[in-house]
């Protein structure tokens, strides 16, 4: 791939249809991401690329991308009840940038909210966020009230499911909003995830 000068690793796709999984699933996918199919990766996959990368991405079929300065996990990914907060500087393919957090959760994520691109610190319709979420509800850990403030948030409660939609909030340059704070599970945001 030749993104932002490519070296990127794809771990995650997804596309518009039922039944997927979020990207801290352990459960495999073989679909051609680059094609926006359904693809994933097990867990352990994502950490050995989590431990040699610096950078994530989230491409969008719109070839509208958002870039983060660190990775899209950590070394807990496959600890039972862990979650992150990352502090970020996001880009966006237009040169638009923005201080935030990325995070995820593996638990507490049968209604939606696994994992997060969040603003920086601010009051939501629950409270206040620490470190990009406001954890105002046990059922999606990492989804703010009202999907506040988020850069790219999933919400799935119409099922207990685990699994996800992802949508996007708050706008970044060309990273555009697609639904201030949707629980279909269908029709969801068509991207891949990378990281190099």
């Amino acid at each position: 791939m030749d993104t932002d000068g490519g070296g990127w690793t794809v771990v995650y796709a997804i596309d518009v249809n039922n039944n997927r999984q979020g990207l801290t699933s352990d459960t495999p996918a073989n679909g051609d991401p680059l094609l926006f199919e359904y693809y994933n990766r097990t867990r352990a996959q994502k950490m050995i690329v989590t431990a040699r990368t610096t950078e994530s991405l989230f491409y969008r079929e719109n070839d509208t991308w958002l870039k983060a300065d660190a990775p899209l996990f950590d070394a807990n990914l496959d600890t039972p009840d862990s979650h992150m907060h990352t502090a970020v500087t996001l880009t966006a393919n237009n040169d638009a940038t923005a201080d935030g957090f990325l995070g995820y959760a593996n638990y507490n994520i049968s209604r939606g909210g696994d994992y997060n691109i969040s603003m920086v610190d601010g009051n939501t319709c629950n409270g206040v966020t620490t470190m990009g979420v406001d954890h105002h509800n046990n059922t999606y850990y990492h989804l703010n009230c009202g999907c506040q403030r988020h850069y790219l948030y999933s919400y799935s409660s119409q099922q207990a499911d685990d699994d996800a939609s992802y949508k996007v909030n708050t706008a970044l340059g060309s990273w555009s909003a697609t639904a201030s704070c949707s629980n279909n599970e269908l029709n969801g945001l068509v991207f891949y995830a990378a990281m190099r």
